[in-house]
């Protein structure tokens, strides 16, 4: 009498390795589409705790904006750069400048926003009257950016492309009542804010 051997032949052995495979690969390319997912929300994430910081920065700085000419580096006053929009970007005094040892100095502080390359760049200069050679402190805030605009509201409630106005007869300084800062991002198109003024 032959002894009985229990076990799988070699096509049943095939035919499970091949079933493994095929699940193997689909969980595998599950987890890899569900990886890459997640990495690309994180990317979309950072992009966008990025983007707001810019924004809230330059909100800051706008909502404590001052109508304080100051001397250019001429010496010459222009009454009417207290707020002005420069060759790529914006320019103008802001107050609350932070002076936590109590030192002798003014609380204003000159501020520019404008584009270096693809950088939406923070300018601070170290003096509210510029010297002949100012000392410029640059913050680089937002990468990927394709332009930057602004428009401005005017006292007649009129939104003007530049600032100030060049049928403005005041001789005093102004500031628009409004902001409306407009950034065209290479990943995010293009992106506005509206900031309103104190003044």
């Amino acid at each position: 009498m032959r002894a009985r051997h229990d076990g799988f032949t070699l096509l049943e052995l095939l035919v499970a390795l091949s079933i493994f495979a095929l699940v193997s690969v689909i969980v595998f390319t599950g987890l890899q589409a569900s990886f890459a997912s997640r990495d690309r929300t994180d990317l979309h994430a950072d992009r966008l705790i990025e983007l707001q910081r810019a924004f809230n920065i330059l909100r800051q700085d706008l909502e404590q904006a001052v109508p304080r000419a100051v001397r250019d580096q001429m010496g010459d006053f222009d009454p009417k750069n207290a707020f002005q929009q420069t060759l790529d970007g914006i320019a103008f005094t802001r107050a609350g400048r932070s002076n936590p040892l109590g030192l002798e100095r003014s609380s204003l502080e000159r501020l520019g926003y404008g584009l270096r390359e693809d950088t939406l760049v923070r300018s601070r200069w170290l003096a509210l009257d510029q010297p002949s050679d100012p000392l410029i402190e640059e913050l680089p805030l937002l990468q990927g950016v394709l332009s930057l605009s602004f428009r401005f509201l005017g006292t007649d409630k009129q939104w003007v492309d530049q600032w100030p106005p060049p049928n403005s007869v005041s001789p005093d300084a102004e500031l628009p009542h409004a902001v409306d800062v407009i950034l065209e991002l290479e990943d995010l198109g293009v992106i506005n804010r509206i900031i309103v003024l104190p003044y």
